[in-house]
Formats: structure tokens, sequence, C-alpha cells
């Protein structure tokens, strides 16, 4: 190693030759020695042990004009589609060409172990490199390098100390009581102070809470089992199901299901605040909001770094890896994380945080908890004042006492962290922050207290903002909660509160008047269309400022997945308007979006992301039917997982019938069995847990008055209590049910229509608490079945009534005929369905003669 450390100072000199000698128009803003250095990196590395690695961020020269391009996608009032495809393919772009020479040398130079690591980036002109400081110092010199600093770790903002007081104790006394809900939707247990002070129930009596709104946090990961949050989780939505990627991202540990890594649950209970709620407690701003998450921040013993953010941010602007989608990109990010001076972070430096700016760029808004150091100060990067909007820091009230009053803790401007180095006000706006119940890991529920429990309501206020009008951008929301704040302390922006304290109800209004126009389907659209029939659905659209574009609301229709047909929409009195949807053939599928334009250019859809999401019915009639059913009858069903002593088999059989299913004869059929084969009990001398998760489940849409239900038959012997034996079955993040023994074959039934239109996964959780007093013969679970109303299709009863008016005649002929030769997918005409209209079809026609039976 000695030899290595001599050899390694002639490359930095070699190097700066090297360059030296490289044609100008490689870079033209090469510049020699060591500057580009960021001064606190440089006295990091004069202090460093010679063989010492040295984590570090080169930014290079090329940055791409983002600030430019925003500009002028503002100006052109760009959609968030293409706001998002632009600025996206700019930074990749810009990337991908200009740092393909640093690169080249960065691969030469780990291939003979000069360098440990290093990972291009593209959200930042940027590549982290790990190594010695020789090395570090060396390839500072490379002319497309502008500035490499310290990859500094980053820390969650920790929730202070919350000792027992009258507001904790109102807020546990609220979480257990059985109260009756404050807020639509079926969300348990009374609303919490925080939610109550932010003026979300009177949103939520709008009937607007979030939907149709995605939120990415950064954080130390979430619970994804939490019955306030797993079916909030968008990798639970149709089409992401199979794709976890795009919802879950973790560099750390490369997990792919939601997971809490941290002990405190910081993660779990940030995102609780944001839109927590059923069939878990009332704990969210925006309970029909949902959520995706970046488990970067904080993971115990493994260090995370501004790198671990900017890779996150990275995946947050982009999920899928897709420019040309929008779907899968949340509209906002909450971050309750920051540095302090000790990390060594860059003074002020505007090209270090570039990475954030970016991200706002590209449209997703970013939010900042301002830190918990009370009068030292924000937590950088909440200190920042690039613009009013960059960064946008919130600080704490107490919404337990009337006057909301500033608590110690909450960090307090002046910064200094501007353009210029004048001194602006901080922090931005204020929220709840004072013991602030929200969910934590393993399905239970805390009080918190800091500026990280703050910042995640004026996240969820800015959900429901976005479902009330879809379209805004970052900035624009940004300037609604700053008009609508309640003003506090010392008139006007202050370094306590900023702007005010947030006011959902009061934004919501505001985002509503200047939408443009709205559209909303107050009774939901159809999912079924009778074939040879139409169904219509009511349409209203709402003027603020803008009026109505005449005869652009249209129904926009396709039907397996040809072309769109536009359809008007017909106007029934003012702003309502009625959409008229049409079934042809039994089994088409039809997808279809509304769509209105407004008189300054302002065009909306519902959904708002259409035609990328679309709304979807299928044509035949609702009849009861099986959804699902699983009898285990081949082992292990294909992408089920079981841990702990489940097994398929028909070993220790339970006496009796099970009346599930189709009633076959006991054992019969096999069975998932929670025990040992071999004692017939789960006694394994110690603690024994298990899960039998089933696959995705994609449950139908609800149409008219059917339901959807699950059964299974089980029968189950434990200790006889949850405190010492745990049976739990759940759908996967929904509430968890303890199941009573039952010695005997036994039906489980549970009404799943609320999650109807859904993808699930179901649960059977066993935990045997202890390792004593096992000796007994365990769970059996057979015969799993959903039933509800499918979609199915009959024969038709006069196939030769072609234009299905109840009779075959003239038309009929006429539309035979019009049709004669080969038929092309979906044929009527071709009734004996031998591929091609011919004389055969003319004489079946003929034979039909006359009205319908």
């Amino acid at each position: 190693m000695k030899k290595m450390r001599r050899a390694t100072i002639a490359p930095a000199v070699l190097l700066g030759c090297l360059f030296a000698l490289l044609p100008v128009e490689a870079s033209g803003h090469a510049q020699a020695g060591s500057t580009a250095i960021d001064p606190a990196l440089q006295e990091q590395l004069g202090g460093a042990e010679p063989e010492q690695i040295v984590s570090v961020l080169a930014f290079l020269h090329d940055q791409g004009d983002i600030e430019r391009l925003h500009r002028r996608l503002r100006v052109d009032r760009a959609d968030r589609r293409t706001r998002n495809r632009e600025v996206v393919r700019t930074l990749r772009d810009t990337a991908d060409l200009s740092q393909r020479r640093l690169v080249a040398h960065l691969q030469q130079l780990q291939r003979v172990g000069r360098i440990v690591r290093f990972e291009p980036m593209w959200i930042a002109n940027c590549i982290r490199i790990d190594a010695a400081p020789e090395e570090i110092e060396a390839l500072a010199l490379h002319p497309d390098v502008k500035h490499v600093f310290h990859n500094a770790e980053i820390e969650p903002v920790r929730s202070v100390g919350d000792e027992p007081n009258a507001a904790r104790r109102r807020n546990e006394m609220a979480a257990a009581a059985d109260v009756p809900p404050l807020n639509p939707g079926g969300l348990a247990g009374a609303v919490p102070p925080g939610i109550a002070a932010v003026n979300a129930p009177d949103v939520w009596a709008m009937g607007i809470q979030g939907s149709g709104v995605v939120v990415a946090s950064l954080d130390s990961g979430v619970d994804g089992a939490h019955p306030a949050l797993g079916m909030r989780w968008r990798g639970h939505a149709p089409g992401f199901t199979n794709h976890p990627q795009w919802s879950w991202f973790d560099p750390v540990t490369n997990t792919t299901q939601p997971t809490e890594f941290d002990q405190s649950s910081h993660g779990t209970h940030t995102m609780g605040t944001i839109l927590g709620g059923a069939p878990g407690q009332s704990v969210g701003v925006a309970p029909k909001a949902q959520w995706i998450h970046a488990a970067v921040i904080d993971r115990v013993d493994i260090p995370t770094t501004a790198a671990d953010a900017m890779l996150a941010l990275q995946w947050v602007v982009d999920p899928d890896g897709d420019p040309d989608t929008v779907l899968d990109v949340p509209q906002i990010c909450s971050n309750a994380w920051g540095l302090t001076s000790s990390h060594g972070y860059p003074e002020c430096d505007q090209l270090f945080w570039s990475f954030l700016d970016n991200a706002q760029a590209a449209g997703v808004l970013m939010l900042f908890a301002a830190g918990n150091e009370g009068v030292v100060g924000l937590r950088r990067p909440a200190d920042r004042a690039t613009d009013a909007y960059r960064s946008f820091a919130v600080g704490a009230i107490d919404p337990h006492q009337a006057d909301w009053p500033v608590p110690l803790f909450s960090s307090r401007g002046p910064t200094f962290c501007t353009a210029g180095g004048s001194e602006a006000t901080k922090p931005d706006l204020a929220a709840p922050g004072v013991s602030i119940l929200s969910s934590i890991k393993n399905g239970a529920y805390a009080t918190r207290q800091g500026t990280s429990m703050a910042v995640p309501h004026v996240a969820g206020v800015a959900a429901l903002m976005l479902e009330a009008c879809p379209e805004l951008t970052p900035e624009t929301v940004i300037d609604i909660l700053i008009e609508t704040a309640v003003d506090l302390g010392t008139p006007g922006k202050n370094n306590q509160t900023g702007h005010g304290m947030v006011d959902a109800h009061a934004a919501v209004l505001q985002a509503i008047n200047g939408c443009g126009i709205r559209i909303t389907l107050p009774d939901g659209a159809p999912v079924a269309v009778a074939p040879g029939e139409s169904v219509t659905f009511e349409v209203h659209i709402n003027e603020t400022n803008e009026t109505l574009v005449p005869e652009s609301a249209v129904l926009m229709v396709r039907t397996n997945r040809g072309p769109f047909v536009e359809h008007p929409l017909a106007e029934i009195d003012q702003g309502v308007f009625q959409a008229e949807l049409f079934g042809r053939g039994c089994g088409d599928t039809l997808e279809f979006f509304v769509r209105a334009e407004g008189s300054e250019g302002s065009v909306r859809t519902v959904p708002a992301s259409a035609p990328e999401e679309l709304l979807l019915a299928e044509v035949g009639v609702v009849v009861d039917g099986e959804v699902f059913g699983e009898g285990f009858q081949n082992g292990l069903p294909a992408n089920w997982s079981a841990s702990g002593l489940w097994a398929i088999g028909q070993s220790c059989p339970v006496p009796g019938e099970c009346p599930a299913g189709d009633g076959d004869e006991p054992d019969s059929t096999p069975w998932a069995y929670y025990g040992q084969p071999s004692t017939c009990t789960y006694d394994t001398g110690t603690q024994t847990t298990g899960d039998l998760i089933s696959a995705p489940i994609t449950l139908p849409q609800v149409a008219g008055e059917t339901a959807i239900t699950l059964e299974f038959c089980y029968a189950l012997e434990t200790e006889g209590s949850p405190m010492f034996d745990r049976a739990l079955f759940s759908v996967a993040g929904g509430q968890e049910t303890q199941l009573p023994d039952a010695f005997l074959w036994t039906t489980y039934t549970e009404d799943l229509t609320a999650y109807a239109g859904q993808t699930i996964q179901l649960r059977w959780r066993f935990d045997s608490i202890d390792g004593v007093l096992n000796n007994f013969r365990g769970w059996h679970v057979k015969n799993v079945r959903i039933t509800g109303g499918i979609i199915a299709c009959e024969e038709p009863t006069c196939p030769a009534d072609l234009n299905l008016d109840g009779a075959v005649n003239v038309l009929d002929l006429l539309e035979l005929l019009g049709a004669w030769g080969a038929c092309a997918d979906e044929c009527p005409a071709d009734l004996t369905r031998d591929g091609v209209v011919n004389v055969l079809d003319l004489l079946e026609l003929l034979g039909a003669w006359g009205p319908c039976e």
C-alpha cells in the first residue's frame, strides 16, 4: 500500500498536464489547480488519512438550462405531463452527453483499483465518486468538472421529547375512543386536533379528500401493512401491482415492499399525517390520496447521504423510468430531513442543491420541515431562500391551544442563505407540530412532535387542493398556501410562523376559484353497460375564472382499445351535462374520459391524467359469481408466499365438514396449516411467527346493488387469548381481525365491497407471542372464495336482430348485406361464426324473420 500511496502523487500531476493539453472546445470552463474543490471538502481532505475513502459529488459544467426551460413552460401554461417530460428529458440528455468522457475515465480508474465506486446521476449533472483524497484532488482537475462537494450525511428532522401532558392524553383518548367519525368515508375514530386545526373536515364535507393525487416522501420507510396506510400505497393500484419498484424505492437494502426501518417510525408517522385513514384511525389530512416512498433517511447503522437523496428524487420525478408517462409521478414530495452545520455542507451553494429545484421544475411540489433547532436556525435545505418557492419551509404551532403558539423547538429565521447573502424571512408557513397523533409501525398509533409532524399537514392540504384543481403548478399551490394562510404573531411574514397557519378550506376554495373550469362526476361513472343498451351519467362543469368553450364538452370513448370516438355532452341545466355510454357487443371493454376546454386555454379531463388513465366499463349483464377461488389442490399456489410453519397438505385433519366453498366432504381437499405435521402442534420450544399471503387479486367494480364477499373455512386451536397467541386475518394493509378458536371447520366471512376496483392481497398471520404452552393444534385454512357481481355475457336470444330493435326485418337484412364478405374482429352479421358473411348467414336471417321472442 505504501508503494501505491507514493505512486498516486504522479497521476495528479500527469492528469493536470494531460487535461491541459486537451482541446479547448472540450470544455470552455476548465480551471487549473484544485479551485473546483469546495472549501469545506478541501478542509476534510486535508485532515483525512492518505488511504481514507472519501465520498464526493462531482458536478459537471453543463447542467442544462432548466431555469430557462422552466420559465418557458410556465409561460406556455404547459400541463403536468408536458412539464415533466420536457424537464426529465433535458436532464437525462444533458447528463448522457456531457458525462461520457468522465465516465470512461472513471471506469478505467476503477479497473485499476484507483477509485472504490462511482455512480452517475441526472437529476443534477453529477457523479458520486468514492476514492482516496489524492485521487479526488486529481479528478477535480478534469476539464468537465465544475465543482466537487463532500457527499454529506443527511438525517431526519427528529421528533423532540413528547412528555405526557394534557394534550397528549386527549389525543390518546381520541385514538381509543369508539365514537362516530367526524369525516366521511368510514374513517374510524375522532379527528385529531391537528387535522381539525387546518380545517380539513370542512374540505371533506365538500366531497374532496385527495382522490387522484399521489404524494411521495423521503424518510425512514413506511409500514405498508398498517391499517391506516396499507391500501393507500400506490403499489396496490391497478397497473402498478406487478411493478412495486414504481411505488417503493430502497437503494440501501433493495427491498421491494414497504417497510418501516426506524424504531421510532418516523416515516410511518409522517405519512399517516398526510393521508392516513380507513380502515385505520382518521389521522390524515387527505385520506383518499395515494402514496409512494423512498426509504433513504436514517437507516439505523447504514449512513445515508446527499447522494441517496439525489437518487431518491431522481426516482420520484420518473418512477417507471419512462419520461412519456406521468401517471407514476407524484404531485407532491414531503421532506422531513436536512443537514446541520456539523455535516460539512457547502455554504448556501445553489449548485449543490440544484437537484431539488430540478425536481420542482419537473412538476413535483417540494416541501421541507424547518427543523427543530429553535433560535439556532433552520436546517438546510429548508433555510434556502432562492425565491418565494425554494425551498418552501414549514414551522410548527401547537394546535391544542387557542392562540396556536409556536413551540420552543420550531426553527426560526432569519436566513442568509440567499443568492446574494442578504437576510430573508423564514420559515414560509406554519402547521400543527405539537403532540400530533399518527400511525407508527406494527399497526399502532402514537403522538410525536416536531416540524417533521408539521410539514405533512401542508403536504396533505396540497393534495386536497390538487384534487380540486389537478393542473395547479407547484408555484401556484405555494402562492395559494401563502395567500390563504391565517396570519399569526407579528403582522405579515415573520421569522416564527412565516406567512401564518395553513388553512385547507380557504386554500381549496381559492384553488377552485382560479381553476378555469372544473369537471366533476357527482355520481361517479358507470362500470357496466347492457348489450345493445346505453347508460347515462351526470357531468358537472363549473366555470370560475374562465368560461366553457361551446361544444368542447365531450365524452371520449374507445372500444376494445380501438380509436377514440367523440360524443358531445348534452346540457340539461346550467353547468349540468349528461353523458351517454353505449354498449354494443357483449364482452366489449369501453374505456372513456370526459374532456372540456376553458376560454383562456385550460383543458380539463376526468380522470385528470387522461388519456393515460381512463375510466372503464364492460358490456354485459351483472350476475353473482365467483371472482376468485383457491382450494390448494396443487400445493402452494403461484405467487403466494408462506413463512414460519405455514405449509399446504392434509396433515392433522380437522373433524366436521367445511361449509365454505363447494361443500365438499371433510378432508377431501388440502388445506393450509400452521403447525408441525409431526406433532400436530405449533410447539417448537421458541416463539414462532409466520404469514400466509395470497397473490394479488383484482376485485371488480361494484355495479348496482351487488356486494363483494370473502369466505374461507378455518379451524383454530390456541391458548385461547390474543394475549398469548394471535391468529390474525386481514386484507394486506387493512385492519387485522383476531379469529376466535374453532375446533371444527367454521366459515369466516368478510364484506370486501369497500375494496371494489382495487387489487388486494389476503394475509393470515400467526404469532405464538412466546415459546411456552404451545402444544395446541394451530390453524387450518381451506376453500378461499370471493364472490360478487361479475359482468357476464349471455347468448343472444335473437342473434339475427342485428340492429337490436326487437325484430328481424329489412333493416337487419340491409346491415347483413353491408357486412358481406370476410369478417374482421367482431362481426355480428356472421351468424354462422365461420369468419365470413355469406349466403349461409342470409339464410339464417331469413329463417328468423319477424318479431323476436
